[in-house]
């Protein structure tokens, strides 16, 4: 990759690794659309059209001044390297307002693409159509445009750099406008290109009303945001948000809009959400959706034993318990320490995900080989990404893994037996114990 931004630098700060390497690339996410219908009058807003800088990746964020939602159908930007031949759009729900980094599924990104082109470089060039991503009525969504190799950009000075039309801005400057790479993301950077968008027609007859989509669980004193997934998308739609303490209702108003902020929440709450078509003055409910509150866990003593099922204290494998304690551990560092008591002498033969719960110097969390025989052996197969590992912890501390064997011979694929790594630039992993360990890679 071309990198003509001079202030662009890798910042390892915070990181521990067991081997070092790259974070694993996610699998891009995919939009789900409901019941729709766009208009085909498109509408075009032109950014700057000048460039000084570059690098690979651009952000902006897109606001709908307008009652109902826009689909954005495509993108142009300055192309300057015969080497970008291919352009992923990332989104995010809500507008970017500090370091977007790492643009990735994990931090609450969603990509579209990637999608090839073929364009000269030097000027403002197509690299992105039928993009189809909806942006509902009132709402600000953080864009961010990456191309497999350089694109051009322009420095920005102050805040608040505005480009309108047809009821939508493109806003970018400080703490906006960001740009750099996927990883590592420069301040006060501005998009070079357009971006094309259409209105959608008015709705008819009875709308479908969807599911609500968020977070399940989220801590004390902490909210999420809730949106619609497989609802009708048309001019012409409202949306009544509701809640309850109390399973069925009865139901407040709580807000409008496709999104519905929580706020801080103190118990778990019960939504649901009214979607009605104005012009036939037609309602649908969705389903109810419930965000279940929760506090730091307490610790305890669990198995892991492939001869049994997930249930109870037993996890039939390392997948199940590794799930499990990233869900109980999200709320902070557990009260108690945590055990796993894993059965000598058996094979598991998966790729477990990255343990991101942490402990702390008094409640730890243990993995350990339980009873006599050979230490218990995990078999990754490993996949086309360049971190796959037997054990990953991603930000976790205070964590053991006592005569666990990580044996991955079979396969090119793995790259380490164990990886450990930061989380971000801010939330590294520390205070971690492997010992008492074969690993066995086959690496040339």
């Amino acid at each position: 990759m071309l990198n003509t931004d001079p202030t662009l630098t890798r910042n390892r700060a915070g990181t521990s690794w067991w081997k070092r390497g790259l974070a694993k690339a996610v699998l891009p996410c995919l939009l789900a659309l409901g019941q729709h219908t766009v208009s085909q009058a498109q509408i075009t807003i032109t950014c700057q059209t000048t460039q000084n800088n570059g690098s690979a990746m651009v952000t902006v964020n897109f606001t709908n001044t307008n009652p109902d939602p826009v689909q954005i159908t495509n993108i142009s930007t300055w192309t300057s390297s015969v080497a970008a031949t291919s352009a992923t759009l990332w989104w995010k729900p809500v507008g970017i307002s500090a370091n977007p980094a790492p643009v990735d599924a994990p931090n609450g990104w969603t990509a579209i693409g990637p999608q090839s082109f073929s364009v000269p470089a030097g000027s403002v060039q197509p690299v992105m159509s039928g993009i189809g991503l909806v942006v509902p009525g009132g709402a600000t969504y953080g864009l961010a445009l990456a191309l497999n190799s350089s694109l051009s950009y322009f420095n920005t000075t102050g805040a608040g750099i505005t480009f309108s039309n047809g009821g939508c801005t493109v806003t970018m400057g400080t703490n906006v406008g960001w740009g750099g790479t996927t990883t590592s993301a420069i301040n006060d950077r501005g998009f070079v290109g357009t971006i094309t968008f259409v209105p959608f027609s008015p709705c008819a007859g009875t709308p479908l009303p969807g599911t609500i989509t968020g977070s399940s669980l989220v801590c004390t004193g902490t909210g999420t945001s809730l949106s619609l997934s497989g609802s009708t998308l048309a001019a012409g739609i409202t949306y009544d948000w509701k809640s309850s303490l109390t399973p069925g209702g009865p139901y407040t108003s709580v807000g409008t809009g496709f999104t519905h902020s929580t706020g801080p929440l103190t118990a778990s709450t019960y939504y649901v959400c009214d979607v009605t078509c104005t012009n036939s003055s037609q309602t649908s409910t969705t389903p109810e959706f419930t965000v279940n509150v929760t506090g730091p866990s307490a610790g305890g003593t669990f198995t892991i034993d492939n001869t049994l099922p997930t249930a109870g204290a037993n996890f039939n494998n390392f997948t199940d318990a590794i799930n499990t304690l990233n869900t109980l551990g999200q709320c902070g560092a557990f009260t108690g320490p945590v055990l796993v008591n894993v059965t000598a002498g058996q094979t598991f033969p998966e790729n477990p995900p990255a343990l991101t719960a942490s402990g702390d110097a008094v409640n730890t969390i243990v993995f350990q080989r339980s009873g006599a025989g050979a230490n218990p052996l995990i078999v990754p197969t490993g996949s086309a990404g360049t971190a796959d590992a037997g054990i990953t912890i991603s930000g976790g501390d205070f964590i053991t893994f006592n005569g666990i064997d990580v044996n991955a011979s079979a396969v090119a694929a793995v790259e380490y037996g164990y990886l450990v790594r930061n989380a971000s630039v801010t939330n590294g992993a520390k205070n971690n114990t492997i010992q008492n360990c074969a690993i066995t890679l086959n690496r040339t």
